[in-house]
């Protein structure tokens, strides 16, 4: 067994992470430049130090589950996403979401503000997963640069956001009790189910092509009837039907009834 191979074995042993599931020259090429910048010559001496340093460990989750993120990301499809959901929505109560490989948590937050415009915040409940704990303590406690929270539209900003310190801001209390934050592994745990959408961008193009369908099932099957699947820009799915969905507009999937 060469040197990465053991690396992702023990580590799927340490860790529960099975980095078998993801595209392995994108996810060895990322491990190798930390690896090397961290001075360690081969994986197996970076993994032992890992799992005795708390720091260097967050480090390589955050380089593992591919933390990039912002608000209002493609900022046109959120509005189409609103817009649909405003039209389309069956039921008035309680709208249950999911934020899927969530990061440091700008999407879920901008879903929340996104459905703030359609309903009241105690009609959302959303909930935000990731496999890095250090991503879920960040989106948890809510406080971000004023750079990053730019993109966020003025008038939101004024309902939602007040001043943290000299150079960051924080949601209020009512938009995070909206959020729960919740460590998952998608390639391992159980999904929820009964949702009305489903929002999983920019992460499903790091898998291999077997993990990817798991994922359109298991995805499919937590939504309800008509609920919406919302993708990223190069996350397309062929042939949509073989999963239970039917393709609504580019990015937007809807379960079949």
């Amino acid at each position: 067994m060469g040197d990465y191979d053991s690396f992702v074995a023990k580590f799927h042993t340490a860790t529960g992470i099975d980095l078998t599931q993801y595209r392995q020259s994108q996810m060895e090429r990322r491990l190798t430049t930390l690896r090397d910048r961290r001075g360690y010559a081969n994986f197996t001496h970076y993994l032992e130090a890992a799992l005795r340093d708390a720091d260097l460990l967050a480090e390589l989750m955050d380089r593992l589950t591919i933390n990039v993120s912002s608000f209002y990301r493609n900022p046109e499809r959120w509005h189409a996403f609103g817009a649909w959901i405003a039209k389309n929505r069956e039921q008035q109560g309680t709208l249950r979401a999911w934020s899927a490989a969530c990061s440091t948590g700008q999407e879920p937050y901008t879903m929340a503000m996104v459905f703030s415009e359609f309903m009241t915040l105690s009609q959302m409940e959303i909930l935000a997963t990731d496999i890095d704990p250090h991503a879920l303590r960040v989106g948890e406690y809510g406080v971000y640069s004023r750079d990053d929270l730019e993109a966020i539209p003025a008038s939101v900003r004024e309902r939602f956001i007040h001043v943290f310190d000299d150079t960051k801001d924080r949601f209020n209390d009512e938009l995070r009790a909206r959020i729960s934050f919740r460590l998952h592994n998608l390639l391992r745990d159980d999904f929820p189910e009964n949702l009305d959408v489903v929002v999983c961008r920019n992460v499903l193009i790091y898998f291999t092509d077997d993990a990817k369908e798991k994922l359109y099932h298991k995805f499919s099957r937590s939504l309800r009837p008509r609920g919406i699947l919302f993708v990223g820009s190069t996350e397309q799915i062929f042939h949509s039907e073989t999963y239970g969905l039917s393709q609504i507009a580019p990015f937007f999937y809807t379960r079949m009834p």
